[in-house]
This record gives structure tokens, C-alpha cells and sequence, in this order.
């Protein structure tokens, strides 16, 4: 150890642990001269307690929710006693040993090897429990291309003449009265030579759904280009989307692949971003250096782990959790979406602005039924490299699935908008809800216990040459899921709860526990136990 040395650690942020006399101290405002270290000392927070006698002889095992800590840590062993709250210092000589804690790389690489057996194992788990959980609500048959059995609700299906086909989640995630919001869910168009399109929306057994206002929105547009409506109800078309030249996730480049076309491979956030509360991509593209906007474009969904995460967080109310929707239908809805932000389950959307990172937008949830092709206009008036764009996505640990992720920086598209209102709504039992979701209103359509809402409208077929028609259910309302919990609250940790980026930490730990779990048990018992 010399002063050089300790210069570097100290300009990589580390965090001083004195080891003194079979005392544990912080050392804190470090500095060095050419014979000795000297700063002054305080307790240990608890975050950098948990690995004060690593094994020298082999690796040392961590939770990778607390990677922010410890491998930020620097350990000083010496035999001299030193006070607590005090200004100290300590000769070179007489520290006997030096601990800097790192990454051991191969054995991280082995247990990502784990990890990723883990996973499946894990996620087949997830699957199994959430295919118990809702088990299918009617008779009608369903297909998907991603051949996913998950249920986050309302479903939307398209009615062919032989099937319903699984078309997306509606309002996904509105799961009280204060988070109730107007959705733009892409349909399929009904097909040259037909002029009606029937569409059918239901939840699970255990729910509610509240629909207020339901209407079709037709868009006319170029047929070289695509439309999509962001969160706000705005309509963009684009039609020359750039893939990311780099993607990085802390300094790893392996994901561009994942994320280049919509083929169903993900990245499914399961790193630790730089501000150790979330997980996060970032994504850089070449764009026209005359370009002062871009339209950002995604398709994404939310995961199965999420969907399991969600139902486990539940669980902590126990039998108050049916009081604690009642309290949150009456909650303002500015500080329940607020919650929501903090807990970074919408996928926060950034910029780069010279050094820093500058938030933009966010993704509102889809569901984790299909993915969905989302879009986002972004002002790029003030990027101070006019040749390059870096966009930063950023949520809760494993809470989003990103299949792909593109921009087009291309002139706005000449566009016609048309609305048509159902030609029929009506519930399983043939009562018709047209007058409950004709406009925005105290009136609602309820629909429960596994019954559907069917909807009928008439769509325009022709088409003038080089345009052609998109179609959007747009949809407001909210949902409730009665699911019973049993036994008393959980109040000690659902007091955790109340601070930022609990969730991500919360998401961290159930996947260690789980992973933990399957890695401890021999090979032969690893079935039996999942």
C-alpha cells in the first residue's frame, strides 16, 4: 500500500472499513499523505456490515441487491485502538492488511451459468403458478403466437368465426379507481372484404372490471408508414425506424442482439444500474444532425416474474388487502400514480444532456399477456452531440421484458383520424352496457366474475390508394382483484415499503431467496422441490 494506491481507491468512490483492535469502524473523509491515512472515524450503516470476515482461501457469495456496497468497500486491519467519532491517523505501517473488494469474475460467471438455469427452473415455476391461479374464465378458445397463458387483465380478444384470438391487455395494471386511464390498444384491422369488427373483453374469476368511455379509433395513414398512439392520446406515424448503433447494460454490450428485431427474444432487466435502485438499458443512435426530434419505439411487456412479484407483494396485506382497495379507489390519483414513479414499475424513459441524464417520459404497463408495440416523440432540440442520440429505459429488477427498440427521426406523416362508437355492448347475460361506456362520466359498464363485454363495431373496408387503415380500442376504466389473502398483515415489512425503489429491492430479494433455493438442493431432489 502506498499513496498512489489509495489515491485511486479513493477517486473510485470506495468506502473505508477500519478493522482496529477487534474494533469495526468507518473511516470517513479520507485523506493520504506519503507516510499515513487519515480521516475520522463513525459507526457501520448496516448496508456495509454484512461481510466484515470474508473466507480468504475462496470466493465469498453476496445478494446482488447489495453489489452498491460491497464492492465498493475497502477494509484496513491494524492492531492499534482507535476512538469512535474522532479525527485519526494511521501510519502505513502499522496496517497489516489491506482488503479491496471486488468481483471474482469466474466464479460470478459460473453462478450467472446457475442463474440462468435458475431462471428457467424459476420462471417455469411462475408460469405453473399463475396458470393455477387463473384458470380459464369461459369456454372460448384462445391463441397466441408467444403462446403465453398469463393473466393480467382486461383481455381483449378478437371474435373470428372460429376462435377468439388474444389481442392485448387493456388499462393493464389500473387496478384501483385512482389509477383509472384511457388505453390505446392496437386491434386488428377487420380485412378487405369485411365491414364489422367484434371485439370481446373479460378478466379473471376473482375481478372486476369498470369501464367508462369505449370507442374505436380508425387512422388513415400512408401504407409505407405505421401509426401509434402514445400514452397521452397523441397519434404518430413513422416509417424508417434506426436500430441502436450500441446498447450497453453496465458496461456490457452482449444485448443488441435481443433487442434489434421483434422476434420474441428479451431483455428482461436483470442488471444493477449505476444509481443501485433499478435496472436500466442504454441505447445509442445515430440520427440526422438536423433532427430536433425522434419518435422512440418499443415493443415490450411486463414479465411473468412481475406478475408473480405483484401477487406476492399482495399477499403481505392478508385479509386487510380488500380494505386497502377501498382506501386506494379514494386516494388522490396524482400521489397513487406518483407511487407508482417511485417504485419505477412504468418504464422510465431518459436523455442524455451533456453529462447528465434527463428524464422524458414513461411507459405505462401493458400487461404481460402479449407484448406491445408502444411509442414516444422526444424533443431533441437541446443533445449537445448533433450526431448521436443515448436514450436510458430504466425499472424495477426483471419487471419489464424489452423485445426490441428503435427510432425514426423522419418529418411528420400526413394522418385522418375517425371515431366510431360501438354498434352493440352487451354482457354474457345479453344486457346491453351502450349507454354505460358511451362517454366519460360517473357511469360505468361493471363486468365480474368472469363474464365478458362484447362490443361490435362498423369499420370502413375501402381504402384510397397508398393509404390504408389502422385500428385502436380505446378504453378507459379501472379494475379490482378480489382475490381473498389469508392471514393477518404483514406489517413489518410492508412498513418498508415507504420509501423509493423499495420494489426493486423487494423484486432482488425474492429472486435470490428463490434462486437460493434451487442452487442448494442437490440435482436429483431439484424437481421434487419446484
Amino acid at each position: 500500500m502506498d499513496a498512489a494506491s489509495l489515491q485511486q481507491l479513493m477517486k473510485a468512490n470506495k468506502y473505508f472499513i477500519l478493522h482496529a483492535n477487534h474494533q469495526h469502524l468507518a473511516l470517513l473523509n479520507v485523506r493520504t499523505s506519503n507516510d499515513s491515512i487519515e480521516g475520522d472515524t463513525d459507526s457501520i450503516p448496516d448496508d456495509h456490515s454484512k461481510y466484515m470476515a470474508p473466507k480468504a482461501d475462496r470466493s465469498n457469495r453476496f445478494k446482488g441487491s447489495e453489489a452498491s456496497s460491497v464492492l465498493y468497500e475497502v477494509h484496513l486491519y491494524t492492531d492499534t485502538a482507535l476512538a469512535m467519532k474522532a479525527h485519526v491517523s494511521l501510519a502505513y505501517k502499522d496496517i497489516r492488511q489491506i482488503d479491496v473488494y471486488s468481483l471474482d469474475k469466474r466464479a460470478t460467471t459460473r453462478s450467472t451459468i446457475l442463474s440462468t438455469v435458475g431462471l428457467t427452473l424459476v420462471t417455469a415455476g411462475v408460469v405453473a403458478i399463475i396458470v393455477g391461479v387463473s384458470e380459464s374464465s369461459s369456454s372460448s378458445s384462445t391463441s397466441s403466437s408467444y403462446g403465453n397463458n398469463q393473466s393480467c387483465s382486461p383481455q381483449v380478444f378478437l371474435a373470428t368465426e372460429r376462435k377468439n384470438v388474444l389481442t392485448g391487455t387493456l388499462f393493464s395494471g389500473a387496478i384501483y379507481a385512482s389509477l383509472e386511464r384511457t388505453d390505446f390498444l392496437p386491434v386488428p384491422s377487420p380485412g378487405p372484404q369485411r365491414d364489422n369488427l367484434t371485439l370481446q373483453i373479460r378478466g379473471e374469476k376473482q375481478e372486476e372490471l369498470f369501464f367508462n368511455e369505449i370507442r374505436l379509433l380508425e387512422i388513415t395513414h400512408p401504407s409505407n408508414t405505421r401509426v401509434l398512439i402514445d400514452r397521452n392520446g397523441k397519434a404518430l406515424a413513422f416509417g424508417n425506424l434506426v436500430s441502436p448503433s450500441k446498447v450497453s447494460i453496465g458496461g456490457r454490450e452482449d444485448v443488441r442482439e435481443d433487442i434489434l428485431k421483434p422476434d420474441g427474444r428479451f431483455y428482461s432487466f436483470t442488471n444493477l444500474s449505476s444509481d443501485g435502485k433499478t435496472s436500466d438499458i442504454r441505447l445509442t443512435f445515430r440520427k440526422p444532425r438536423a433532427a430536433t426530434s425522434g419518435r422512440l419505439v418499443i415493443r415490450a411487456r411486463n414479465s411473468a416474474w412481475s406478475f408473480y412479484l405483484f401477487k406476492k407483494f399482495k399477499s403481505l396485506y392478508g385479509d386487510s388487502y380488500q380494505s386497502l382497495i377501498q382506501k386506494k379507489d379514494k386516494a388522490n390519483p396524482d400521489q397513487v400514480m406518483q407511487c407508482e414513479l417511485d417504485q419505477s414499475l412504468p418504464l422510465l424513459v431518459s436523455i442524455k444532456e451533456g453529462d447528465s441524464w434527463k428524464p422524458v417520459d414513461y411507459f405505462l404497463t401493458p400487461g404481460n399477456t402479449l407484448p406491445r408495440d408502444m411509442i414516444m416523440d422526444i424533443n431533441l432540440a437541446k443533445i449537445n452531440n448533433p450526431g448521436l442520440v443515448e436514450v436510458r429505459l430504466q425499472t424495477t429488477y426483471m419487471f419489464w421484458d424489452l423485445d426490441f427498440a428503435g427510432m425514426d427521426f423522419s418529418a411528420d406523416q400526413p394522418i385522418q383520424t375517425r371515431w366510431i362508437v360501438p354498434s352493440e355492448a352487451y354482457a354474457a347475460n345479453g344486457s346491453s352496457k351502450l349507454s354505460e361506456i358511451a362517454q366519460k362520466d360517473s357511469l360505468y359498464a361493471h363486468i365480474s366474475g368472469g363474464d365478458a363485454l362484447n362490443l361490435g363495431f362498423t369499420a370502413e373496408s375501402l381504402c384510397a390508394p397508398g393509404f390504408q387503415h389502422s385500428y385502436f380500442l380505446v378504453g378507459s376504466g379501472y379494475y379490482h382483484d378480489n382475490t381473498t389473502y389469508p392471514g393477518k398483515a404483514n406489517f413489518k415489512e410492508l412498513a418498508e415499503f415507504s420509501g423509493k425503489a423499495v420494489f426493486d429491492r423487494f423484486s432482488r430479494e425474492k429472486f435470490d431467496d428463490i434462486l437460493h433455493h434451487f442452487q442448494s438442493v442437490r440435482p436429483k431432489e431439484l424437481t421434487a422441490s419446484k
